[in-house]
């Protein structure tokens, strides 16, 4: 098992558990909405490299580590059963990425391979023998393997050596081709660590980090030339356009929805599930909320018919997910009748209609 997450900025983003295979069937086959966002992804990474950075961090995350708090941090790290070598950049030492996948693939150790989102790059996994419970060793443990796996395959250059930590995530991708190996050959600590000889240890670690010291460091993007063709074509647009837009009167909001939306967002996040946004819009609000890797959005609006909770047909949501996500906000609607909610009216509830 491995670790999934929705918010990597988000602080106290919970994991789930998930099998590797889910996540690499997910990946090959991920739903349309996924499938736009790597494609914007892709193209803003050859446009503005810290735009793309920002951008990929919206994405789901996969951490090995398993965390006794569910939590990713590193004091709370419980055991890892695999771990990830992440390889980048691989154009720019003018490699082609199907030829190192080939390499890469070829070698039985490997449990799963998929291109990053940016789509220069490989995330590549392998499975422990035995849980890892020691996170002092499997620092070291990565240290030595990532240097003699990227020297055996000839792809020092684009190999990240430097991240070793078990709390490394990889963002979720699109790969129509990735590789998964139920059958892969796991990897034994004790063939890279000596647990025992600490001082020998101690030698090769000093040898490895310094041959990591020795490699270049990433170059920035410049400036694209398509970027600087949008800049000309930004300021060639009208100004006023944008002051209108500035002026357009905020949505109206009726009161009863701003004093259930609070209860509301509990009652969805006790069901473990993420609720990503809530935006006011034109007499009511609009929920946006995820499970795992799959995206919902539902629109609750106030009428004089009462409450209306309207699925969204927003590509990229999963049908299934947003009939769920209906059904449990209607559960909480119908719940003020049962129970005595403090400061809120009773009005009447209608399943579908749109407020007039």
């Amino acid at each position: 098992m491995i670790s999934i997450g929705n918010n990597i900025t988000m602080m106290g983003d919970l994991l789930q558990r998930i099998e590797l295979r889910t996540v690499c069937d997910a990946v090959r086959n991920p739903n349309s909405e996924m499938q736009a966002r790597i494609r914007q992804l892709r193209l803003l990474r050859d446009i503005d490299e810290k735009k793309y950075s920002a951008a990929k961090r919206t994405l789901p995350y996969i951490v090995c580590g398993m965390f006794a708090s569910g939590i990713r941090r590193s004091d709370d790290f419980s055991y890892t059963e695999y771990f990830i070598i992440d390889i980048d950049h691989i154009s720019d030492k003018s490699m082609e990425i199907e030829q190192v996948r080939a390499k890469i693939v070829s070698d039985d150790r490997v449990a799963a391979c998929f291109i990053s989102p940016g789509g220069d790059g490989l995330k590549v996994f392998f499975k422990f023998q035995e849980r890892c419970y020691d996170k002092g060793l499997y620092s070291r443990f990565y240290k030595i393997f990532v240097h003699q796996f990227a020297q055996e395959k000839g792809i020092t250059q684009v190999v990240d050596m430097k991240t070793c930590d078990v709390t490394r995530a990889c963002f979720v991708s699109h790969d129509p081709n990735v590789y998964f190996n139920s059958v892969s050959s796991t990897i034994r600590l004790e063939d890279f660590v000596d647990i025992i000889d600490v001082d020998a240890q101690n030698t090769l670690l000093q040898e490895v980090e310094k041959c990591i010291s020795n490699l270049p460091e990433k170059k920035e993007m410049k400036q694209s030339p398509e970027k600087s063709e949008m800049d000309k074509i930004r300021a060639t647009l009208n100004p006023e356009l944008a002051k209108k837009k500035e002026n357009r009167p905020p949505a109206f909001v009726p009161e009863i929805l701003n004093d259930i939306i609070g209860g509301l967002k509990e009652h969805i996040e006790m069901k473990g599930i993420l609720v990503k946004e809530i935006r006011d819009i034109q007499y009511g609000k609009k929920l946006s909320m995820a499970l795992g890797i799959k995206e919902s959005e539902i629109n609750l609006f106030y009428g004089k018919k009462g409450f209306s909770v309207v699925k969204t047909p927003r590509t990229g949501t999963d049908s299934e997910l947003n009939d769920l996500m209906a059904d449990i906000v209607n559960e909480y609607i119908n719940s003020m009748y049962v129970f005595d909610l403090p400061n809120i009216q009773r009005p009447q509830i209608s399943a579908s209609a749109l407020p007039s």
